[in-house]
């Protein structure tokens, strides 16, 4: 299989979408309500799931603005339900790292476990659809 930098670049604008909707979420969540600050007891599985339900939203709202694979299908199916929510959960834990470094507060989702469960439901979703799609 063979890639070139234009189709490396479209697949990497789907992650880079992804992940601005993501951090846009973020803060409208501290912009939002407090309630959504992360603590050490709590309501942890109805955060969890907040975060589930919005990633897949992102999820639906990323199909519809691009509707199909940028790239050929990989190897091994679904290897972005395993990459995709590493990568968002890094980049969440980081920038949770960031703005709790500049004097904020931090939500559920600027976490990695957060980050990481909001991109595989935004995966999860994209791959369905995809998959379901190319079926008909």
């Amino acid at each position: 299989m063979h890639f070139n930098m234009l189709d490396l670049l479209l697949e990497l604008s789907d992650l880079i979408i992804t992940l601005f909707i993501e951090v846009g979420f973020e803060l409208g969540f501290e912009l939002g309500s407090k309630s959504h600050e992360v603590k050490v007891s709590g309501r942890i599985i109805v955060r969890a799931g907040k975060v589930i339900l919005l990633g897949a939203l992102a999820g639906l709202l990323s199909y519809a603005v691009l509707p199909k694979r940028l790239l050929e299908p990989f190897p091994i199916p679904g290897v972005g339900l395993i990459i995709a929510p590493l990568i968002g959960g890094i980049c969440m834990h980081v920038f949770g790292i960031w703005r709790s470094g500049a004097g904020n507060k931090i939500t559920y989702l600027a976490t990695f476990t957060g980050g990481a469960l909001f991109m595989f439901a935004a995966s999860l979703v994209r791959f369905v659809f995809l998959i379901t799609a190319a079926s008909y």
